[in-house]
C-alpha cells in the first residue's frame, strides 16, 4: 500500500485523528473543508430554526472561517471550528452547533466551537 496517499490514523491522547503528517496539502484541505461544510450546515440549520433565539449573533453573516485540530500539551486534543459574526459569549448558539455535530458527525468529536466578531 502506498502510504503517501493513504490516511493513516494517528492516536493522540486516546483520540484517533488522521495522520496529517503524511497527508499532502490537498488531502488536508479536503479533510478540513469537509468539517467546514459540516459547521456551515449546522449554522444554516440554526438560521432556519424558528424556535431558536440566539443572543449575540449576526445571523445573516454567520460562517465558519477556519477549522483544524488543536493539539496541546496540557489540554485534551480536539477539533476546532472558528465562526465569524457571533459573540464569544453566544453560548446558546455555540451549543446548537456543537449538538448538531455531536448528533450527526461524531467522527469530528471532541470539537471546540469558537466565535468571534
Amino acid at each position: 500500500m502506498d502510504t503517501s496517499s493513504a490516511v493513516v490514523p494517528l492516536i493522540i491522547k486516546e483520540k484517533q485523528f488522521p495522520n496529517f503528517l503524511i497527508m499532502n496539502d490537498e488531502q488536508i484541505e479536503e479533510y478540513f473543508s469537509k468539517l467546514q461544510k459540516i459547521v456551515d450546515v449546522a449554522i444554516d440549520k440554526a438560521k432556519q430554526d424558528k424556535d431558536a433565539y440566539f443572543a449575540g449573533v449576526n445571523i445573516a453573516d454567520l460562517r465558519c472561517i477556519e477549522c483544524g485540530v488543536k493539539i496541546t500539551l496540557h489540554e485534551d486534543n480536539k477539533y476546532f471550528a472558528l465562526i465569524s459574526e457571533a459573540s464569544p459569549d453566544a453560548h446558546e448558539f455555540i451549543s446548537y452547533v456543537h449538538n448538531y455535530i455531536e448528533n450527526n458527525h461524531p467522527e469530528f468529536l471532541p470539537i471546540e466551537i469558537v466565535c468571534e466578531w
